[in-house]
């Protein structure tokens, strides 16, 4: 089983159609998706939403009652999932490619040990992930498919793959207490990941994920003024 496991403080557009790319994307699979609300729970429309999936989507919603912020929140729901490995999507994230959890199934089977990125679509300050000039291939005869991947040394949260035993593992920082000094969720885990030997790579192919509004979308949406250097 593959648990995938989503944060919001309710951003319910970018929630549904996340549904909507896995049902369309993820392929025949045992799965279960856990949707955590932070201070804040969903509204009439989103639940009848969910209760109108089919019975095979094996959705499970949290409705806390306050924002723990990210590294909190993760420690709070990991002992909740069931799956060996572990899935976490931002709630703006959506799947773009086909037989998503077939592929990622047999990836880790390849590569039991690695935490992962799919190719991310959509960030513009740095298109893909991190750069890095170290690139490996693994193939499988179940998909007949030459995987691509890229080693690096910072893997982000927006859709990271990891193994159940690494996650538990760790216990991420609250970002929140004015201790904590990097208020940075990827940034901690990858420093873990460094100290302990645990490879980090990104995938060219097979899986790709899109952030469904660019950084400039997301500020045009919410009605914010985005301060960066894209226009």
């Amino acid at each position: 089983m593959i648990s995938i496991f989503t944060l919001t403080l309710g951003r319910e557009l970018y929630l549904e159609q996340q549904i909507k790319s896995i049902l369309a994307f993820a392929g025949s699979f045992d799965f279960e998706h856990v949707i955590c609300f932070q201070g804040t729970s969903p509204s009439g429309k989103l639940k009848a939403f969910f209760e109108s999936l089919p019975p095979q989507y094996n959705l499970r919603v949290k409705a806390w009652e306050k924002n723990y912020g990210k590294g909190l929140a993760i420690n709070k729901i990991s002992p909740e999932l069931q799956g060996k490995l572990i899935l976490k999507l931002d709630d703006d994230m959506a799947l773009r490619a086909p037989d998503f959890i077939p592929h990622l199934n047999t990836i880790h089977e390849l590569l039991p040990n690695h935490v992962l990125s799919p190719f991310p679509v959509g960030l513009i300050a740095n298109l893909g992930g991190p750069r890095s000039d170290q690139r490996f291939i693994r193939y499988s005869k179940i998909t007949d498919t030459f995987y691509t991947l890229r080693t690096v040394d910072y893997v982000g949260g927006g859709a990271r793959v990891t193994p159940a035993h690494i996650m538990r593992n760790f216990t991420w920082p609250d970002e929140q207490s004015p201790e904590v000094k990097i208020k940075n969720e990827d940034w901690h885990f990858s420093m873990y990941c460094r100290e302990n030997n645990i490879p980090m790579a990104y995938l060219e192919n097979a899986l790709i994920v899109e952030h469904q509004e660019s950084t400039l979308g997301q500020s045009c949406r919410y009605g914010q003024k985005y301060k960066g250097k894209f226009g």
